[in-house]
């Protein structure tokens, strides 16, 4: 069965640190709402002026928010992430944008920024026609391959079956001993190892 996820033509809210976050949105009633039915209002830019007080404080709080996220990141921050688009449904950041955010990221998912990086360098689209605009990248398609790929690098880590023969095949001597393997917590490992210690103790009795 297919599963929804989100639109790569519309914006969309993620806010939580292991994912790449999108441009501000100023549409009404919440955040990249394409079209409203009860007003017949939707796509639309806050029209802020540039001396607007209002603009000042929601672009000054969204460094707060960023900086809050990622305390330990000097990179500047790409005006493109504090910032509205004109339609507020963009669904793009600047390659900057996504570079900045890879600190933030990789630690949340206990990965290497090199391979988060490789990601981002996957995902980002040329200039339209070769010559229009700017390199950008599809927030919803990063944060997309980004949980297949922390997927399947936990699939990649070695099997314990595989690696039990391993260690009997080095350690003859050991090939009495019991080896109990098991990835997640709460598996009931420890009972295991104690009733096999309790069967172990009553049979040389």
């Amino acid at each position: 069965m297919e599963r929804l996820f989100g639109s790569e033509l519309i914006g969309q809210q993620f806010d939580g640190p292991k994912y790449f976050w999108g441009r501000l949105s100023a549409t009404g009633n919440f955040a990249y709402n394409a079209f409203n039915a009860e007003t017949l209002t939707g796509s639309s830019g806050s029209n802020y002026g540039p001396l607007n007080p209002a603009l000042k404080k929601m672009v000054q709080d969204r460094v707060n928010e960023l900086k809050a996220a990622d305390p330990d990141n000097t990179l500047p921050i790409p005006v493109d992430l504090v910032t509205a688009s004109g339609s507020g449904l963009d669904p793009h950041i600047s390659v900057a944008s996504a570079l900045y955010q890879v600190h933030r990221v990789a630690t949340a998912r206990g990965l290497d920024e090199a391979q988060v990086k490789a990601l981002v360098e996957k995902y980002t689209a040329g200039r339209q026609f070769g010559f229009l605009g700017e390199p950008r990248v599809n927030v919803l398609l990063l944060n997309l391959a980004l949980d297949c790929d922390t997927i399947n690098l936990m699939e990649q880590r070695p099997d314990p079956d595989e690696l039990l023969k391993h260690i009997q095949a080095e350690e003859p001597s050991r090939e009495n001993s019991k080896y109990f393997w098991a990835m997640p917590q709460g598996v009931g490992k420890t009972f295991a190892m104690l009733e096999s210690c309790a069967s172990t103790q009553n049979t040389r009795h």
